[in-house]
């Protein structure tokens, strides 16, 4: 662990933890974290999968307790007193909002509605639904959001979404901003809006908590890096005085060695062949395109150029025109038909559209194949166990 560098002091301190830990039936989450968030600062938080960052981000704004140690808050006289939040609103209330990676709408509800869901303005009893509008016109403005507040929140793709939940975070004027990867959704362009207005709250004196998987965006606009290894701080790092490497370097342990390799196109036989497909977007641009054994076709493009539906039509979830080949057999029917064949589709939107949140992680993994192990339509449990156990192992 390399030691932690001096920090300038001429920034407030908003959020101090001291000793914080958490454990979960005796397996240890964090431990002996010790952070200070100042105002006028981006804060990145950065590990790989497992290291702790969500536990922490959850800690910080009231979602669960910690096991042991303490967090401090500034008051309006920036005097630093210990607080136990116990929940969001607490943690609200006192100044800290934050954004999920997993968003948190309320779908049936408008953008105003989902905005003001717990704080909404009210004239003799009766919901202000001007005053939401309006107000929440200018806090979509700030995203870079040109919406109508009254649209349904259920009808936006998932990156409008991710905006909308930042919005709704700043509309709570809050003094420390915690965002779990909020750019994973966003087109590139869109990330750098995101980029730019937490370079504007940052000069308006918000502190900001940012998690990303992105490195370059934290070399961007981080001003500080604390790097979590197995729920342990490995390093503190100021603006001008660590790299990429150095990051890496403590997020894994070791050096990472980057092999230069030439791109080739692989030459394998054509496995799936698409032939004129729309999708439900883009009706009149029919796409071709053929990929082949090991090989990875990337679509790029902008937030609404029709990726998404051109994916879904390709794997069924949607009726296309066109043809679809896998292995030189052209597949009819719907996606379950076209899963027994082999072709199958992680959706954009994996917790709305990709799992069954109430089911055990067992189910999710065995449904596609369940017919496989069924007896006289019951399930085999047995069956299901063993499918399910080789599919972990792989």
């Amino acid at each position: 662990m390399l030691p932690a560098p001096s920090i300038a002091s001429d920034k407030p301190v908003l959020l101090r933890v001291r000793g914080v830990g958490r454990r979960y039936a005796g397996v240890t989450a964090l431990a002996d974290i010790d952070v200070d968030v100042r105002g006028g600062e981006v804060l990145a938080i950065v590990g790989e999968n497992g290291a702790g960052k969500s536990t922490l981000l959850k800690i910080l704004s009231g979602i669960v307790q910690p096991s042991e140690g303490e967090l401090d808050v500034a008051d309006e006289s920036g005097q630093l007193c210990p607080v136990e939040l116990h929940g969001v609103r607490e943690a609200t209330r006192a100044g800290i909002a934050l954004v999920h990676q997993e968003l948190n709408l309320a779908e049936n509800l408008d953008i105003a509605g989902s905005i003001f869901l717990g704080r909404e303005p009210s004239r003799f009893g009766v919901l202000d639904l001007a005053a939401m509008r309006r107000d929440s016109k200018s806090w979509l403005a700030l995203v870079g959001l040109d919406l109508d507040p009254g649209t349904l929140c259920g009808t936006l793709p998932i990156a409008q979404r991710q905006l909308v939940e930042i919005a709704k975070a700043l509309s709570c004027e809050a003094r420390v901003l915690i965002l779990d990867e909020p750019t994973s959704s966003l087109s590139a362009p869109e990330a750098d809006r995101l980029l730019g207005i937490m370079d504007e709250l940052r000069s308006r004196g918000v502190a900001i908590v940012f998690v990303s998987h992105h490195l370059e965006e934290i070399m961007r606009i981080a001003d500080r890096v604390i790097v979590l290894r197995d729920g342990r701080t490995t390093g503190e790092l100021v603006r001008g005085e660590y790299d990429r490497a150095a990051v890496e370097r403590l997020m894994v342990g070791r050096e990472i060695v980057r092999e230069e390799r030439r791109a080739t196109r692989a030459g394998g036989a054509v496995r799936l062949r698409v032939e004129a497909v729309v999708g439900a977007h883009q009706r009149r641009v029919p796409v071709s395109l053929e990929v082949r054994a090991g090989e990875i076709v990337g679509l790029a493009g902008l937030v609404g150029a029709g990726r998404t539906e051109l994916l879904e039509a390709i794997a069924g979830v949607t009726t296309h025109g066109g043809r679809v080949h896998l292995d030189g057999t052209q597949l009819v029917g719907d996606a379950s038909k076209r899963v027994r064949r082999g072709l199958g589709i992680v959706p954009e939107d994996r917790a709305r559209n990709g799992l069954f949140l109430e089911d055990p992680v067992s189910v999710n993994m065995s449904m596609a194949w369940i017919g496989r192990h069924c007896r006289s339509r019951i399930i085999d449990a047995h069956g299901e166990r063993t499918l399910v156990g080789r599919m972990v192992a792989r």
